[in-house]
C-alpha cells in the first residue's frame, strides 16, 4: 500500500468514524496534505545536492535536493523552512497521539459493527 493510500485510508476512517477529530484538529488533513507531504516528499525521494554552490547556499542556510530523474532541477529548503516543517510534523503527531489516547485506548473505538456516521 502506498503512503498516499494509507493517507487516503486514514482521511476516510476518520471522516466516517471519529468526525470529533477534525472538529478538534480542524487543521490536521490540510497540514498533512498541504504542508507536509510536499517537502516530505522532496526530501524523501530526492538526493542530496553537492555541486559546486552548495557551500556558498548552505553559507546561506540553505539546503539542495535534487531529483535526476525529473528535471534535474535544483529546490532550495532553508534551514527555517526545515525547521517549521519539523514542527508541524511534531504538532500532528502529537494530535493524533492525544485523540489516540483519548478515544481509541479508552475502549471508545467503533466496534466492527457500529455503523458509520454522515
Amino acid at each position: 500500500m502506498t503512503f498516499d493510500a494509507k493517507r487516503e485510508a486514514f482521511k476516510f476512517i476518520v471522516k466516517t468514524h471519529y468526525p470529533t477529530f477534525i472538529e478538534k484538529y480542524p487543521s490536521f488533513i490540510n497540514d498533512v496534505d498541504i504542508r507536509i507531504m510536499p517537502k516530505r516528499n522532496l526530501i524523501a525521494h530526492s538526493e542530496l545536492y553537492m555541486g559546486d554552490e552548495c557551500i556558498t547556499e548552505f553559507e546561506n542556510k540553505k539546503i539542495g535536493f535534487v531529483r535526476y530523474s525529473n528535471t534535474n532541477e535544483i529546490k532550495w529548503l532553508t534551514v527555517d523552512e526545515i525547521s517549521t516543517l519539523q514542527k508541524l510534523i511534531n504538532k500532528t503527531h502529537n494530535d493524533l497521539l492525544d485523540f489516540i489516547n483519548e478515544n481509541i485506548t479508552n475502549d471508545k473505538a467503533p466496534s466492527k459493527n457500529t455503523p458509520p456516521t454522515t
